[in-house]
C-alpha cells in the first residue's frame, strides 16, 4: 500500500444504474463551513451540494443552519445522510429535499448497516455517556447505544462495517495528552461490544478508516505533531504501522486503488 499526501474533501457518490451499466449521476459535497470560536460567529455557513460529473458544475441544495461544522456524509439507494455539528440530517437522494433532522450531540461519523444509521461521537471539552449510538435509518428514531462501560470509553471517529461487525476508530483525539490507539469491534446483530484491538504507541488517535483487501487502514493523527498509517488484517489480527514523520492535523485521507492519499 502506497501512502501519498494530498488534501481532500467530504464526498459521497450517487450511482445511477441502467441496463447493467453503472455511472456516477451526482457527486455529493458536504462543506464544513467555518466557525470562529473567538467571536462565536459563523463566518462561512455549513452547506451541502452536488457536482454534475459531466459538467463539473457545483450546485448547493441546502444550508445547515445552527451547525458550526460538518463531519460526514453517506449515501444509500434512496437517501443521503449528513452529520453536522449536533444534527443528523436525512435527504431524499433524487429530489434533494430534506426529510428529517434530529439532534445528536457530539455526532462525528456515520455508517449504514441494514436499516440502521451507526453514529460515533466526540467533542472538545465534553464527555458523553455513549460514544456509539444507533438510529433507525427510516424514521431516525433512537434504537440503542453502548455506554462507556459496555462500549468504547473514549471519543470515536470513523466507522467501517464488514459483514455484521462495525469497526470503530477510538482515538480520544479531543483530549490532548490522552490519545488512544484503539479499534473497537461491535457485533451489530447482538448489539454488543466484542473487543478492542490496540494499534500500538505509534498509532494513537486513529481518525479515518479505509477498507482494502480485507484489511483496515487507519490514519493516526497521534498528538498532531506527527502521524502514521496502520494496517489491521481482519483475518489474522496482525497490525503493522508506518510512521509518516509529518503531521496531518485534521486533514482528510482516502484510499484509491492501491494508494492512500
Amino acid at each position: 500500500m502506497k501512502i501519498t499526501s494530498i488534501a481532500t474533501i467530504l464526498l459521497a457518490f450517487i450511482l445511477q444504474v441502467n441496463a447493467q451499466t453503472n455511472y456516477v449521476h451526482n457527486i455529493i459535497v458536504l462543506n464544513e463551513g467555518r466557525y470562529d470560536y473567538t467571536t462565536n460567529t459563523q463566518t462561512v455557513p455549513v452547506t451541502i451540494g452536488t457536482i454534475n460529473p459531466a459538467t463539473f458544475i457545483y450546485t448547493p441544495f441546502d444550508t445547515l443552519v445552527n451547525s458550526r461544522f460538518a463531519s460526514d456524509v453517506v449515501v444509500n439507494n434512496q437517501f443521503i445522510y449528513a452529520a453536522a455539528d449536533s444534527f443528523l440530517v436525512k435527504y431524499d437522494k433524487y429530489s434533494l429535499q430534506p426529510l428529517n433532522s434530529i439532534v445528536v450531540p457530539g455526532i462525528r461519523k456515520i455508517a449504514l448497516w441494514n436499516n440502521q444509521v451507526l453514529v460515533s461521537k466526540g467533542e472538545y471539552q465534553k464527555q458523553f455517556n455513549y460514544y456509539f449510538e444507533v438510529y433507525d435509518a427510516g424514521s431516525l428514531n433512537f434504537l440503542y447505544a453502548l455506554d462507556t462501560t459496555n462500549g468504547p470509553a473514549y471519543s470515536s471517529e470513523d466507522i467501517i462495517v464488514v459483514n455484521n461487525t462495525a469497526y470503530l476508530a477510538v482515538g480520544n483525539g479531543f483530549e490532548w495528552g490522552n490519545e488512544q490507539d484503539i479499534i473497537g469491534r461491535v457485533d451489530l446483530t447482538a448489539q454488543t461490544y466484542l473487543n478492542e484491538i490496540n494499534l500500538g504507541p505509534n498509532a494513537t488517535n486513529p481518525e479515518n478508516m479505509m477498507l482494502h483487501n480485507n484489511k483496515i487502514f487507519t490514519l493516526n493523527n497521534q498528538d498532531y505533531s506527527t502521524s502514521s498509517v496502520s494496517e489491521y488484517d481482519i483475518a489474522t489480527g496482525n497490525v503493522t504501522t508506518t510512521d509518516l514523520l509529518t503531521p496531518t492535523g485534521c486533514s482528510a485521507s482516502a484510499i484509491a486503488g492501491n494508494n492512500i492519499y
